[in-house]
């Protein structure tokens, strides 16, 4: 990841930058010491690049608003079993954030909404995604903090999938609570609880 970067008065413009490569750990590509090249054609799994273009602005002293447009390209290095399957393509997403400050600064609210659409070369991967996320981080006594995150990600597949004869919707619901207490400056211990419904 590379993140450049600038700050004006009132507003904040940066490039998030991404390109991720993963392999695949199996039985052919254990030998990494002694075989480097075949192991590296061996467990070659994906290959994705991005870039998320983010602005935020001050619209007063506690209220940021937050908006950005991403765009990534995913290539998978092993072959489908058939064109329908095929999940290389693109993926363009849009966000729209707020962040509210509060108790000098040491609380923080943020609710995000994200659009997205996934465009694959087979018909049975291409999806819309809306996600609705919350976060609050709230000062109790001393040196405790509340944390608490939620998120709602719900997909539509575009297509009848041709393989199961459905057309697919998902939906992931994600609960935090965490309990953050600070040991010392810039160093944290967090107990935290962690709830996924996938359906």
């Amino acid at each position: 990841n590379l993140t450049p970067g600038y700050m004006f008065e009132r507003f904040a413009l940066s490039l998030p930058l991404y390109l991720g490569y993963t392999f695949w750990q199996r039985d052919k590509g254990t030998d990494f010491l002694n075989n480097t090249i075949n192991w590296f054609e061996d467990t070659k799994y994906m290959v994705a690049k991005g870039a998320n273009p983010t602005v935020r602005f001050l619209v007063s002293q506690n209220n940021i608003a937050e908006l950005t447009f991403g765009y990534t390209e995913k290539r998978y290095f092993t072959p489908p079993v058939t064109p329908d399957e095929d999940r290389d393509g693109r993926n363009i997403s849009g966000t729209l954030g707020w962040m509210y400050s509060f108790k000098g600064g040491k609380g923080l609210l943020n609710v995000l909404y994200k659009y997205a659409e996934e465009d694959t070369s087979g018909r049975n991967w291409s999806y819309k995604e809306n996600k609705f996320t919350a976060n609050l981080l709230y000062p109790l006594v001393n040196k405790f903090n509340l944390q608490l995150t939620g998120d709602a990600d719900m997909f539509e597949y575009k297509y009848i999938n041709t393989v199961y004869d459905v057309q697919r919707r998902d939906g992931i619901y994600t609960g935090s609570i965490g309990l953050i207490y600070n040991l010392f400056k810039n160093t944290d211990i967090i107990a935290q609880y962690t709830y996924t419904d996938a359906y």
